[in-house]
C-alpha cells in the first residue's frame, strides 16, 4: 500500500492514471498494466450499477479524451452537478482501491 502525504496528492495521481487510460494497453510495462487493469475494473464495476451507463459516460467526459468540466459533463449526463461530483469522486476512489493505494 502506497504512502500518501495527503488526499489531494492521491486524487491528483489517480486522475493522471485515469486520463492516461485511453492510450494505455494491456501489453505495456508491468506498472502500467496494473494501472490499466485498475481503471478497467473500476469502469466495469460502475457499468454494473443501476445508473452505470451515465456514470461511465460522466467519467469519460470529465476525465478521459475530450475532457469537460464536471458541471458540463453533468449537463450532458442529465444529472445535477452535485451528483456528478459524487460519482466522479467515487470512481476516483474505486481506482485508488483497485491499485491498493488506500
Amino acid at each position: 500500500m502506497a504512502e500518501w502525504k495527503n488526499r489531494k496528492a492521491l486524487r491528483r495521481r489517480v486522475r493522471e492514471v485515469i486520463r492516461a487510460y485511453p492510450s494505455m494497453g494491456a501489453a505495456d510495462a508491468p506498472e502500467r498494466r496494473a494501472e490499466y487493469k485498475a481503471v478497467r475494473d473500476a469502469l466495469r464495476a460502475a457499468e454494473r450499477l443501476p445508473d452505470g451507463y451515465w456514470r461511465v459516460r460522466l467519467v469519460r467526459l470529465a476525465l478521459m479524451g475530450d475532457r469537460r468540466t464536471i458541471d458540463g459533463a453533468a449537463l450532458e449526463c442529465h444529472v445535477s452537478p452535485r451528483t456528478a461530483r459524487n460519482w466522479n469522486g467515487a470512481f476516483i476512489l474505486a481506482v485508488a482501491k483497485n491499485l491498493n493505494w488506500i
